[in-house]
């Protein structure tokens, strides 16, 4: 393959976009052999030749209707604000606009007019991203939001062919084909997506910042070594193989990054996590083992999660480490993010939603405690098939506090408050608290508190509760209180050292505990018919000297009890 293939393929594309009796083209190959990177480099290149005016991205790995279709591309259109535009304004204002929701009609006014031929000269792209996996082309409310940009109005036609006859609506799409029913015939032209060679991924890899690595004596020869025992590498791994060389540009013995290649390769396998856990900017294990984890994962699996909620997701998870500013924590988050996008373990879906790639590889055993990792919660675990669990929701940074974007009420099905202990000592806990009394997800972070606000008796849909790296606080007995808890946290609390017998009792809910650093001797009688209990966490419990059968907590997949270090036996479970 010539030196030029990438490019020669994207200029093809870009042909067939031109041309008149073309209305559809597919990109046709198997998994990771970069569809979608060619697609993004086509329809960049479309616009910037001005052969379309517009590009539209629609990701159909997750299931669309048609109001969400429309929202989409009207985002996309600058129509609707972003979450990060929103974030910009007073969060009052925002919360003034609660119920002012654009409705499927007034959306479809807005996309008309902007896809008029007052305003599209040359044409419009629509990209259709991962076709076949949730959503196809020809399904119900695709079709019909596809039909409509392509009839417009009467009086404003995307379609009706311009001066030459060239039709204005043209459709790319990224598609495995595996049943083959995409075939060139008519308007569609199919154009399978071949592998690179060594050279040309060579090549790829001496562009940009990653080309220093190459000023190192012997790299080359190295590199080389490595790509020739994969002989399909497609754009994407290169692409992740460059930035992640690009961490390592720093080390300037040969030996380094040949040692950093080796880690990657399993076999087959092209192990991203393993280059992420040894850069020099990394990667938290515990978010990399979401990506590689077996088993149900609920932001996995639900399609796509909007960044704010992942990134508060991974706060609450403790996979940034302890939280003295939550300002800071949400900064990390982000960085991370930034660099799984670069690596393409995160796809953007498009209006700040991304969607988490399954990788191969597995880094469990890089954690120190295996299943789980450093998973404080397992969140995405326990609550995933839980009918009450809707996930955190949209949120936005407020006066150094995290919370529910308030409108995005319509949406949201949690209400979601995160605090630190800056943002308390400038307001009154318990008034602050007062104010927010639906919340279903509380955090509070490093707080100087010996017992809880007195507000905590009026939580009454308070579903996850997080009391972390609280040093100061002695008693936690009103959490009895709250009996529609199903996980509750409270870590780093060396000053407790009792609870009510009855503390459980009202908490059959609970599946997630955990709990850190108590000086008890010994749980509570109905800490013993938690029946509902999968995820059990009793860490540095030094003084703990009994603990009881778990005979009736029958869900139990994680249980931890390092650190208790007085404890003579392990419990029966059965």
């Amino acid at each position: 393959m010539d030196q030029n293939s990438v490019e020669l393929q994207a200029e093809r594309i870009l042909e067939l976009l031109k041309e008149k009796h073309v209305s559809t083209i597919v990109l046709s190959g198997k998994s990771g052999s970069g569809k979608t990177w060619m697609a993004r480099k086509a329809g960049l290149l479309a616009v910037k030749k001005k052969v379309v005016d517009i590009t539209l991205w629609i990701s159909l790995s997750i299931r669309h209707d048609e109001t969400s279709l429309y929202e989409h591309i009207a985002h996309q259109l600058s129509l609707l604000s972003t979450s990060v535009e929103l974030e910009n304004y007073d969060i009052q204002e925002v919360e003034n606009n609660v119920g002012k929701e654009e409705t499927l009609e007034s959306l479809k006014e807005k996309v008309r007019a902007r896809l008029s031929t007052d305003n599209v000269l040359q044409g419009v792209l629509v990209i259709l991203d991962d076709e076949g996996n949730k959503m196809r082309e020809g399904d119900g409310g695709l079709e019909q939001v596809l039909h409509s940009i392509q009839q417009n109005s009467h009086n404003h036609s995307t379609t009706a062919a311009d001066g030459d006859g060239q039709q204005k609506l043209k459709v790319l799409i990224t598609s495995r084909n595996e049943d083959g029913r995409h075939q060139t015939q008519g308007g569609k032209e199919v154009v399978e997506m071949m592998p690179l060679t060594p050279e040309m991924s060579i090549m790829l890899l001496k562009q940009g910042a990653v080309a220093k690595v190459f000023e190192i004596p012997g790299v080359e020869s190295v590199v080389a070594k490595f790509i020739n025992r994969k002989t399909d590498l497609a754009p994407g791994e290169v692409s992740l193989l460059a930035k992640l060389l690009s961490y390592h540009q720093q080390v300037s013995e040969l030996q380094g990054q040949e040692h950093t290649l080796e880690e990657a390769w399993y076999g087959d396998n092209y192990n991203c996590t393993q280059l992420l856990l040894s850069g020099y900017e990394k990667v938290s294990d515990g978010v990399l083992v979401d990506f590689s984890g077996q088993g149900s994962h609920f932001f996995r699996d639900n399609g796509s999660i909007h960044y704010s909620e992942l990134i508060s997701y991974w706060i609450l998870e403790g996979y940034l480490g302890p939280v003295n500013s939550l300002e800071e924590a949400y900064k990390e988050g982000h960085r991370i993010l930034m660099h799984l996008m670069d690596c393409q373990m995160l796809k953007e879906v498009n209006d700040d939603f991304v969607h988490m790639v399954r990788v191969t590889g597995d880094v469990s055993y890089r954690h120190r405690r295996g299943y789980g990792g450093t998973t404080n919660l397992g969140l995405a675990n326990v609550l995933v098939k839980s009918n009450d669990w809707q996930g955190i929701g949209k949120l936005t940074k407020v006066d150094g506090m995290i919370r529910t974007l308030g409108s995005y009420k319509r949406v949201q099905q949690s209400l979601t408050l995160l605090l630190d202990g800056n943002c308390l000592s400038r307001e009154n806990p318990n008034n602050l608290l007062l104010s927010n009394q639906e919340l279903q997800i509380l955090g509070l972070f490093s707080l100087e508190i010996v017992s809880l606000p007195h507000s905590f008796n009026n939580f009454k849909k308070l579903n996850v509760l997080v009391l972390r790296d609280c040093d100061f606080l002695e008693k936690i007995d009103d959490i009895r209180e709250l009996m529609t808890l199903t996980v509750l946290e409270v870590s780093s609390s060396g000053l407790v050292k009792s609870m009510p017998k009855n503390f459980f009792q009202h908490l059959k809910k609970l599946r997630s505990l955990h709990f850190s650093d108590f000086q008890i001797e010994v749980m509570p009688d109905s800490f013993y018919h938690l029946t509902e209990l999968s995820w059990l966490i009793l860490k540095r419990f030094s003084h703990l000297t009994k603990l009881q059968s778990l005979k009736e907590s029958q869900n139990l997949m994680v249980i931890d009890l390092s650190g208790a270090a007085s404890l003579p036996t392990f419990p029966e479970r059965t």
